[in-house]
Order: C-alpha cells, then structure tokens, then sequence
C-alpha cells in the first residue's frame, strides 16, 4: 500500500466499521489499493487518513502481533499501544481529509 501512496496528494485512509477496518490509497499514475483488516471495533464509524511512510514506520518499530488504536476524532492524534509489548507506544497525527 505504501509503494502506491502519493502523500503529497493521496494519504493511505482508513475506514472503519463495524467489523473491519479497510485501508485504501488511490495514485492516479499507478492505479488504487484496497486491503480489508479484521479488527475488534468499539468506536463509531470514521474515516482516518494517514501519511503512509509515518504509518508504516511507526508500526515497523515493534515485531507485536496486534495493536490497539486509541483516537478521539479523525483530527486528534492517534496512540498506537500493544499489549503483547507494554514498553511500545506510537503516536501519530493524521493528516486533513
């Protein structure tokens, strides 16, 4: 998804619902990317965008199966914890959509 992602022009979005959570990018020289994730949801419908690279860094930095997303509003930054490591903690703000 990163490969594909312009973040100057295209963040990689995030749409949550009630079962799932689906990533997606459009690049209008190489084409879009959608990939669905299975997640335990408790908050309401959104949608989120996020620099891809600062997204992918950010999650590169721990080898942890699973990670809880903490966020308030598609505007306030966002806190990646995960349980299986309690010493890793990843903030990251979104970016306007």
């Amino acid at each position: 998804m990163e490969s594909i992602s312009d973040p100057m022009s295209h963040p990689i979005t995030i749409e949550v619902n009630d079962s799932e959570i689906v990533l997606s990018t459009v690049n209008t020289y190489i084409g879009e990317a959608h990939e669905p994730v299975d997640a335990k949801i408790d908050m309401n419908a959104t949608t989120l965008g996020f620099n891809g690279k600062m997204l992918l860094e950010g999650l590169g930095t721990t080898e942890a199966e699973q990670i809880e997303w903490s966020v308030d509003s598609p505007t306030s930054p966002c806190v990646m914890i995960s349980p299986e490591d309690p010493s890793w903690t990843h903030v990251l703000m979104p970016v306007r959509m």
